[in-house]
């Protein structure tokens, strides 16, 4: 049982199902976590230089913060906006889509790390100029420039990082990040305190523990998500990479990146005017403002960590539920996550408060030498503007994320909830299946419409929504080009197949028909796919469409079959799980297994028997029938609500009711059913008829009263 719990907490959360804030907060918690490790990998460096190297050196690693966090939150903020279009795959359960979006990102991933490192490595000197640290300043330059060149040479560890561990929260697996990110942590303390304290490297130590921790953990992580998901194993079809692609992602990635970006950019203008506060007559006679600002801007980014985890989550829970076109559910969680952010917001402003008293917050990151008073005014000046915003910038953060969710591919919702109605494709679990029809008709679109079933013509009215979106060209001219060919092309194809009858291919089904022997196949009617045997007209037997499910029979060990039926007196569709010999012709065979709980794969672990759940979003825990189990849970305590007293007239009634159902599904005949209908229909009308007649002498007396009123006032 240990084991199995272990590893369903590796399994991947179904944002699609389930209770809105219950999902949003199981998916976001190993997020926050994992962001607030990745704060620690900060935090651990410059705790371990503050308390063992020089003032002079902690300034300097304090001053580099706002100039690696431009880098790191650019490539954070690309990999976030490219999970978007891995959300909507998985959403849409399209696997082959959820491959290339891989490929995709390895490929562009692999560009910015290029193009990073290169301007990350070029603009180093001009940058520390920015914020005032100059080779004027000796030792505090020094200690910045070593300190930024490692962390961008190794820049490409952390973009890796950010894209497998935002690929795998695409798909719902937010645990497995946030255990590399775990291990990573531990082992960048470790390292931290091998090269500082027993090699004694320094500033150059810490950079160096910091980059080898992310890459071998990212590493890790690549290893773990290919062994753990196959269908993440790529061919070579899917290295296939096209422009469209490539513009998807980027279309999502390079904005949000550059959003995040911005944040930095104006950390860095405050650090500039930090520095001035250390400096008189342009010599640098103090550390404290930049220590200060440095400790104080660490804690603030470790405080807002929960808001930001949870807006990234937002991110694939909008995008998968956009993909499975549960427009509903996007609204109802966006609002609960709204609540859950404001309390985390009064959460995060109540510890700030009490870390700065006395600025105990600082004895994390300096030495007792190193605080001063003019360290902790510096510091806590910071932090209580910052509290003050923290409710609009996670209302911000969470609505820029749900935003960004829905994203361009926002017509996968409708495109998704056309193709199932239409039945080109069935949806079977968490993925869809085409069908006979649809692959007849995409057959059929690929012929006579050639150049719109192409995925370059997606990417080219893509560019021209853009241009038109721009102002650059007119909508105008946009639809009169693409509908002069398409008219042409529509009345061609009218003509064409003017009286051609299109021949669909059966389905053919596992089950056998009762009457003559033959494999049902699938067909389509007015009300839906069906069961029928090809025999027609000699054999004309039909049954609705059953769906195997997992677990066997508890009474003779067969098949569990899902089988829908339509009630006669509300024409609304029902479901039921029953044996597979239900109405199994051979007596010796035929089980009367019936349920309205749904059987899942798990068995007993006390019995062996087949485990149920109850029908219904959000309800996950199983339970076993079996009556002489130990386990057995009764029906009055699996959740079920509770009907109100009746009287024995509409008892009576309900109990024929079920035995008439009973008998329709075994196919019996329905002679009582008839009976016992038209008895009761009696009855009411005989009722009804009594009720009439009782309410007549009171409708009369009004009108006599009126009469006899009238008479007076004509006399």
């Amino acid at each position: 049982m240990k084991k199995k719990s272990l590893s369903a907490l590796f399994q991947p959360v179904e944002l699609t199902q389930g209770e809105c804030w219950k999902t949003i907060l199981a998916f976001s918690f190993p997020i926050i976590v994992s962001y607030l490790l990745q704060q620690v990998y900060t935090i651990s460096d410059a705790a371990i230089v503050g308390q063992t190297l020089t003032a002079q050196e902690v300034a300097g690693v304090n001053d580099t913060t706002s100039l690696i966090f431009i880098f790191l939150q650019f490539a954070f903020g690309v990999s976030a906006g490219f999970c978007v279009v891995t959300s909507c795959n998985v959403g849409a359960h399209n696997p082959a889509g959820v491959r290339r979006s891989l490929t995709t990102q390895i490929v562009l991933s692999a560009a910015l790390t290029v193009i990073l490192t290169v301007l990350a490595l070029l603009l180093l000197d001009p940058m520390l100029a920015w914020i005032n640290v100059t080779p004027d300043n000796g030792e505090v330059y020094r200690a910045a420039y070593t300190y930024c060149a490692i962390i961008f040479a190794g820049i490409g560890a952390q973009l890796f990082y950010n894209f497998i561990c935002s690929f795998l929260r695409s798909m719902g697996d937010s645990v497995t990040p946030l255990a590399f990110l775990l291990f990573s942590t531990v082992l960048n303390v470790g390292l931290d305190l091998l090269f500082i304290i027993v090699f004694r490297w320094g500033v150059a130590g810490a950079a160096i523990a910091t980059v080898s921790a992310q890459l071998i953990s990212t590493l890790g992580c690549f290893a773990y998500a290919f062994s753990k998901y196959p269908e993440l194993r790529l061919h070579q079809e899917d290295w296939q990479i096209t422009r469209h692609d490539v513009t998807r992602h980027l279309i999502q990635g390079i904005p949000l990146g550059l959003q995040f970006s911005v944040l930095a950019i104006g950390i860095i203008v405050v650090q500039s005017i930090v520095v001035q506060f250390d400096m008189l007559n342009g010599v640098m006679v103090s550390n404290s403002a930049q220590n200060g600002f440095g400790a104080a801007n660490k804690i603030n980014s470790l405080l807002m960590t929960p808001l930001n985890g949870l807006g990234s989550a937002m991110t694939s829970f909008t995008a998968q539920n956009l993909g499975a076109g549960d427009t509903k559910r996007i609204k109802k969680g966006t609002i609960q996550s709204i609540i859950i952010m404001l309390i985390m917001a009064a959460c995060s402003i109540l510890i700030g408060l009490l870390l700065t008293i006395n600025g105990t917050y600082l004895h994390i990151f300096l030495s007792a030498d190193k605080v001063t008073a003019e360290t902790v005014r510096f510091g806590n000046a910071l932090l209580y503007v910052d509290f003050a915003m923290y409710p609009f910038l996670g209302g911000v953060f969470l609505i820029r994320n749900c935003v960004q969710g829905i994203g361009r591919p926002s017509t996968y919702a409708p495109t998704v909830s056309t193709i199932l109605d239409r039945e080109y494709v069935v949806k079977e679990g968490k993925y869809l299946h085409i069908t006979n029809l649809g692959r007849v008709v995409t057959a059929l679109m690929k012929e006579r419409f050639s150049d719109i079933a192409d995925l370059k013509f997606t990417a080219h009215m893509e560019q021209q929504l853009d241009s038109v979106e721009e102002g650059k060209t007119a909508w105008k001219d946009v639809l009169r080009d693409f509908y002069g060919d398409f008219d042409q092309n529509l009345k061609q194809a009218e003509q064409a197949l003017e009286g051609v009858r299109i021949k669909v291919p059966d389905e053919v089904s596992e089950e056998i028909c009762p009457e003559c022997g033959r494999n049902l196949v699938v067909k389509s009617g007015r009300f839906g796919r069906f069961l029928a045997c090809p025999g027609y007209p000699e054999c004309s037997f039909t049954m609705p469409l059953v769906v195997e499910m997992p677990g066997r029979c508890p009474k003779c060990g067969g098949r569990l079959m899902k089988r829908t039926g339509t009630s006669k007196k509300t024409n609304k569709q029902y479901t039921y799980y029953c044996c597979e010999f239900l109405n199994s012709k051979d007596e010796s065979r035929k089980c009367d297994f019936m349920t309205w709980d749904v059987p899942v794969k798990d068995d007993c672990p006390v019995c062996g028997q087949t485990m149920f759940k109850r029908a219904g979003r959000g309800f996950k825990k199983p339970f076993c029938i079996n009556p002489a189990c130990s386990n057995f849970l009764p029906e009055e305590k699996r959740g079920y609500p509770r009907k109100p007293a009746q009287d024995k007239t509409e008892g009576a009634a309900e109990e024929a009711a079920e035995q008439s159902a009973a008998e329709t599904a075994t196919k019996k005949p329905a002679v009582k059913k008839t009976v016992k209908k038209t008895a009761a229909s009696t009855a009411k009308k005989t009722a009804a008829k009594k009720t009439t007649t009782a309410k007549k002498p009171a409708a009369k007396k009004p009108a006599a009263k009126k009469t006899a009123k009238k008479a007076e006032d004509e006399a």
